[in-house]
């Protein structure tokens, strides 16, 4: 969380500078890079412990890397074989040449520092249960996880954003945000009871970051009258599951009071009123939770989902403490207002 608040406030500090000092003038920005320099900049403390060149000294870092390197290059795929397919896939991955990021790896394996972050957790982890991990699996492993939330993080963070717009709903959240965060940064149970947790959960299930997932059946078996045979390809898609008025009363609406516990109310109605008892937990409570998978479901479900929440819900509750937020003509791009 430490880094989380840091890294934000640094940001949040450059956007106040660019802002006419008037209250009631504002300025667009594009949020999409500035989102995903946050996320790889994060992503670099909590993994190496480490900065990005340029945004920090190494004074009380592990090391500082080039921001190339953080933020990696955009990949498409292509069209290879239906030039009427509509989907494809747009996502940043790391560069070729990863120079600063792999010295920086092999000086941390030869000091046996331990630097209270994710590298050093799995070294610790390897030498406690004996185990040899080679330098391509370290390397792997570490690289992989920068690059988890590139996509992710960014674009749930302008989704929520944008629902919040739209569906009027920010100032309430603004109003949590100052409860929350104004004396000292919140505590984890906080946040994710906030509704502003709540908010991004919906939003989520609106824009699931992966629409589609693909698996293949290792083993027959049937389902629901049908026969799947081992070595099949399966297509599940959260979309189609989320917008499913089976599973969700009102599925096309915007409505986060599905992801707040009942006893929300008792301390917090200011915030929504009463409580609608027809949304309350409907998403988490009942059945009907199977049908939410933003993350995936199963063994292979996104080992980073519990991070990836609580880093979104405390960035959107920093910056809705601080700017009022208004949609532009761009999707991605946001006139900010300063609240001070």
């Amino acid at each position: 969380r430490g880094a989380v608040a840091e890294c934000t406030g640094d940001l949040l500090c450059r956007w106040s500078q660019q802002i006419p000092s008037s209250p009631t003038k504002s300025s667009a920005f594009s949020i999409e890079k500035e989102l995903r320099i946050l996320t790889g900049r994060i992503a670099a403390r909590v993994i190496l412990d480490a900065d990005i060149e340029a945004f920090a000294s190494s004074e009380d870092r592990a090391g500082l890397v080039p921001l190339e390197e953080v933020l990696g290059i955009d990949f498409t795929t292509k069209q290879c074989y239906d030039p009427a397919a509509p989907l494809f896939l747009r996502r940043p991955r790391a560069p070729r040449q990863m120079t600063a990021t792999l010295a920086l790896i092999d000086q941390r394996v030869r000091s046996g520092e331990d630097r209270d972050d994710l590298l050093s957790g799995l070294l610790r982890v390897s030498r406690e249960q004996g185990l040899t991990i080679s330098r391509p699996e370290l390397v792997g492993e570490v690289i992989q996880m920068l690059y988890a939330g590139h996509l992710t993080i960014p674009m749930a963070l302008i989704n929520l954003w944008r629902d919040l717009c739209v569906h009027e709903t920010q100032e309430t959240i603004a109003a949590e945000a100052e409860r929350l965060c104004g004396a000292e940064l919140p505590s984890v149970e906080a946040v994710r009871g906030s509704l502003c947790m709540a908010a991004l959960r919906e939003s989520l299930r609106l824009h699931p970051p992966a629409p589609l997932l693909y698996r293949e059946v290792e083993e027959s078996f049937p389902m629901a009258g049908y026969s799947l045979p081992a070595g099949w390809g399966i297509w599940v898609s959260p979309y189609l599951l989320h917008h499913d008025p089976r599973y969700f009363t009102k599925p096309d609406h915007f409505l986060p009071q599905r992801f707040l516990p009942r006893d929300f109310y008792k301390s917090r109605s200011y915030l929504l009123g009463s409580a609608p008892q027809s949304y309350c937990s409907s998403a988490l409570e009942s059945p009907a939770n199977q049908a939410y998978i933003p993350f995936g479901v199963g063994p292979r479900i996104c080992i980073g989902q519990a991070f990836a929440l609580d880093q979104i819900a405390l960035i959107a509750l920093l910056t809705l403490r601080r700017f009022r937020l208004r949609l532009s003509l761009s999707s991605s791009i946001f006139d900010l207002q300063s609240r001070v």
